[in-house]
C-alpha cells in the first residue's frame, strides 16, 4: 500500500470511462508522452474542457513532472471546484510529495464530492495524521474496512493515531497487529516502544528497541530512541553507548548531543557532561535549563562563581526558573547570607507551594535565625509534600533531640532511615538536571526539548 502505486491507480482507474479515448487508452498502455502530445493542443483548442486537464495532470505525472501535473489538476479545478478526479489526483499528488496539509484538504473534498477510493481515505488518514490532526485521522482510519485489516501499514498508521490521542493501550494492540505482519519493521518496532512506554512498560520498550537496532544498526533515530529509554530505565552504560554511537554519526544532531550529555551525567562524568552542555548552550543559547545544569556541574566541579553565573544566565532567560532560584538560595544560605536566602526561598514557594526541597531550605533559614518552632513547621510540611524523602525526618530529628524530645526525635530519625534505603539513587535523581520536569511527571515522561530536536 505505497503512495506511488495507489497515486498511479488512481488516476488510471478514474479516467477509464473517459470520452477522450485515445489520450485514455495512451495513458492505459503506458504511453504517457504520446497522450501529452495529443492533450496539449486539445487544452488549447477547449481550455473549459476538466476531463483533458485532467488527464493531462496524470501524463504530466507519469512523465515526472510533479509541478505541471499540479498546475493541470488546479486548472481543471478551477474550471469545476466540485470535479472528483482531480480532487482525487491532486491529493494523491500532494502526498506522494509529502505535501500533508494540502494533500489532505484535497483529499477531504474528494470525499465530500462523493469519492469511493479507499485510498483516498487512507492518504486522508496519514495526511492529517502527519499534520498534526491526529483525532480526525482516527476517524477516518476506523472508517476503514476489510480490505486493509490484512495491511500492516494500515494497522501501524491506525496505532500511531491511537497513541497521539493517549490511548496507549489500544495503540500498542495494533502497532502489535503491525509487527505480527511485518515483524522486521525498525519503524515500526519504534513506535511500539513508544505505546510501551507511554503504558510505563519500559522493559517492553527496551525489548522493542534492542531489535530495531538488530534491524537497523546505524539507524540515528533508532539510536537515539534507544539510548533515550535506556537512560529511563537506568541502563547508563548501555544509553552511552548509543548515544555515541548517533552523535558519532551525526555530530550536528542538537538531540544526539543533548542525550549524550544525560548519559555522561548518568554515569558521573563531569567534565565529559558540562564540555557537551557548554557545546549545546553554544549552539542553542536561548534554552534555560541547559545554562541550569551547567550551573549545577559546576557546583559538582566546585566552580562555585561560574555555577553562578550560570544559574544567573538561566534566569535572566526564565526568570521563574524554579531550580536555578533553589540553588542560588541554597548558595546564598552556605554563605549564611540569609536575607538574601530566604527571599529566594519564599519566591519559589510563591510558585510551587508544593516544592519540599525549598521548604527544608526555608526551614534551614529559619533554625540558623534562632526560630525554631517555625523551623519545625517548614520541615514538617515538608515532609507531608515530600512523603518518601528522608531529609525533612532528618531535619526533624535533630530539632525534637535538642529540644529535649528524644522520642519524637528517635521516632523521625527511624523515619528518615527507612526512608533513605528506598529513595532513588543519585544516577537517577541526576536525570532532573537535564530534565527538570521529571521531578513532577515520572521518568516516563522524559524527552528531548522539542525546540532542538532538529539538527543544525
Amino acid at each position: 500500500m505505497h503512495s506511488a502505486s495507489l497515486l498511479i491507480t488512481a488516476f488510471l482507474l478514474l479516467q477509464e470511462a473517459s470520452s477522450i479515448d485515445p489520450a485514455a487508452k495512451a495513458l492505459h498502455a503506458g504511453r504517457p508522452a504520446e497522450a501529452k502530445a495529443m492533450l496539449l493542443p486539445l487544452v488549447r483548442q477547449q481550455p473549459a474542457n476538466t476531463a483533458a486537464w485532467n488527464l493531462l495532470g496524470i501524463a504530466e505525472a507519469q512523465l515526472n513532472d510533479p509541478g505541471a501535473a499540479k498546475d493541470a489538476f488546479l486548472q481543471a479545478l478551477r474550471l469545476d471546484p466540485r470535479f472528483l478526479p482531480a480532487n482525487e489526483n491532486v491529493g494523491l499528488l500532494l502526498f506522494s510529495q509529502k505535501n500533508y496539509p494540502q494533500a489532505a484538504r484535497f483529499l477531504e473534498q474528494a470525499l465530500q464530492v462523493g469519492s469511493t477510493n479507499s485510498a483516498v481515505r487512507f492518504n486522508l488518514g496519514v495526511s492529517l495524521l502527519r499534520s498534526g490532526k491526529p483525532a480526525l485521522a482516527l476517524k477516518q482510519f476506523q472508517q476503514l474496512g476489510a480490505p486493509f485489516t490484512n495491511s500492516a501499514l494500515y494497522w501501524k498508521e491506525l496505532g500511531v493515531a491511537e497513541f497521539e490521542v493517549r490511548a496507549f493501550q489500544q495503540a500498542s494492540e495494533d502497532l502489535s497487529k503491525s509487527l505480527s505482519l511485518e515483524p522486521e519493521n525498525a519503524d515500526t518496532l519504534n513506535e511500539a516502544a513508544r505505546a510501551a512506554e507511554g503504558l510505563g512498560e519500559t522493559d517492553k520498550a527496551v525489548s522493542y528497541l534492542v531489535k530495531a537496532r538488530g534491524i537497523a544498526p546505524n539507524d540515528v533515530p533508532t539510536l537515539l530512541h534507544f539510548g533515550r529509554v535506556c537512560l529511563i530505565r537506568g541502563l547508563d552504560q548501555d544509553a552511552l553507548s548509543a548515544l555515541s554511537q548517533a552523535y558519532e554519526a551525526e555530530p550536528g544532531n542538537n538531540e544526539a548531543l543533548y542525550l549524550l550529555a544525560g548519559a555522561h551525567l548518568a554515569l558521573l562524568h563531569y567534565k565529559q557532561a558540562r564540555a557537551l552542555v557548554a557545546e549545546f548552550c553554544a549552539r542553542v543559547p536561548n534554552y534555560a535549563t541547559a545554562h541550569y545544569a551547567l550551573g549545577w556541574i559546576d557546583e559538582k566541579l566546585g566552580q562555585d562563581g561560574l555555577a553562578q553565573s550560570e544559574f544567573q544566565a538561566c534566569l535572566k532567560l526564565e526568570p521563574s526558573f524554579q531550580g536555578a532560584i533553589t540553588e542560588l538560595g541554597e548558595m546564598a544560605l552556605h554563605s549564611n547570607r540569609l536575607d538574601e536566602a530566604e527571599g529566594r526561598f519564599r519566591r519559589v514557594l510563591a510558585l510551587n507551594p508544593g516544592n519540599a526541597k525549598v521548604a527544608v531550605g526555608l526551614g534551614d533559614v529559619l533554625r540558623k535565625r534562632g526560630y525554631i518552632e517555625a523551623a519545625l513547621k517548614q520541615y514538617e510540611a515538608a515532609a507531608r509534600k515530600d512523603p518518601n524523602w528522608s531529609v525533612p525526618h532528618y531535619r526533624l530529628a535533630l530539632l525534637l533531640s535538642r529540644k529535649g524530645d528524644k522520642t519524637e526525635g528517635d521516632s523521625e530519625r527511624k523515619i528518615a532511615q527507612s526512608l533513605a534505603k528506598k529513595e532513588v539513587t543519585e544516577g537517577s535523581a541526576r536525570l532532573t538536571i537535564l530534565w527538570p520536569e521529571l521531578a513532577g511527571e515520572g521518568q516516563q515522561a522524559l524527552q528531548a526539548p522539542a525546540a532542538i530536536s532538529a539538527s543544525e
